[in-house]
């Protein structure tokens, strides 16, 4: 019974470049896969579909007679759980199932699970004997999906957020400048009228502080030309020679109590004491 198919392997490294490929695991065999797939159909070839369940014999026997089955069992709980979109992590995942009475375990790239069957025994089986979508790694793949959906989705939804409230900013302003420029049109021929109507006032204002300016001029010069200004003026000017000259006075004597030679202090005089003659000391 073999049917023709291909074996695809990925080599992790460039051999002209020495660098190592990126990418999340199994990646670019799924790509390959795909492709490998779509030129099958263009071939008119048949498509594999992947095994999901491994079925030892004694099962299948057990399904066909319609009997308790704790691998089925098992399998149902896991699938129902899988179900359950909103489980994006392999820690709610084991969380989750474990209430349902199946308890995960990882062992390297292996995983396990073990629980007790309808019948109250024990059981433990392999994620590898369950089936391929069992597995630890195919399980990892769709919580990653499941991660990388979400946040696509919480993206767009974001960004049709801030969309819808740039229209309604934009719609708003635009509103805004409209009924600004409805209410400036509105008022147009009633600034023209104020304008024409204080033009007249504004010229006659403008002539008037003119001839303000011309009368302060003269009153200014006729002040200046009288002779109280020019007694004022010159009593001014000899009361700021009279200081001026204090102030000179001032500054001599004062340098000159500085330059004057200072007093030496007398010494005290000596006195000398003398023994009388003749005294024997």
């Amino acid at each position: 019974n073999h049917i023709l198919h291909n074996h695809i392997i990925i080599n992790k490294v460039n051999l002209q470049t020495g660098k190592k490929l990126d990418e999340r695991k199994g990646s670019a065999v799924e790509r390959a896969r795909n492709a490998n797939d779509e030129i099958s159909k263009e071939q008119g070839w048949k498509v594999i579909e992947p095994v999901r369940e491994h079925q030892s014999r004694t099962e299948q026997d057990l399904t066909k007679k319609g009997q308790y089955s704790y691998m089925h069992d098992l399998r149902g709980r896991i699938d129902t759980t899988m179900q359950d979109t909103s489980i994006c992590d392999f820690k709610t995942f084991s969380d989750v199932l474990a209430r349902s009475g199946v308890n995960v375990s990882v062992r390297g790239q292996n995983v396990s699970y073990a629980f007790l069957d309808a019948n109250k025994k024990q059981r433990r089986a392999r994620g590898k004997r369950l089936g391929t979508d069992y597995e630890k790694e195919t399980i990892l793949n769709e919580l990653e999906r499941r991660t990388r959906e979400r946040t696509a989705q919480q993206l767009d939804r974001e960004d049709q957020s801030r969309a819808t409230e740039l229209v309604r900013e934009t719609t708003s302003t635009d509103t805004a400048l409209e009924q600004r420029e409805r209410q400036a049109q509105s008022r147009k021929p009633r600034i023209d009228q104020l304008r024409n109507a204080v033009k007249p006032i504004a010229d006659h204002l403008q002539h008037f502080t003119g001839a303000v300016r011309e009368f302060a001029g003269k009153v200014e010069q006729r002040v200046i030309d009288s002779k109280l200004y020019k007694d004022v003026a010159s009593r001014f000017k000899a009361d700021l020679a009279k200081q001026e000259q204090a102030r000179q006075n001032a500054i001599k004597q004062d340098l000159a109590k500085r330059m004057a030679p200072k007093k030496q202090p007398q010494q005290p005089q000596r006195s000398y004491y003398r023994e009388p003659e003749g005294r024997s000391r």
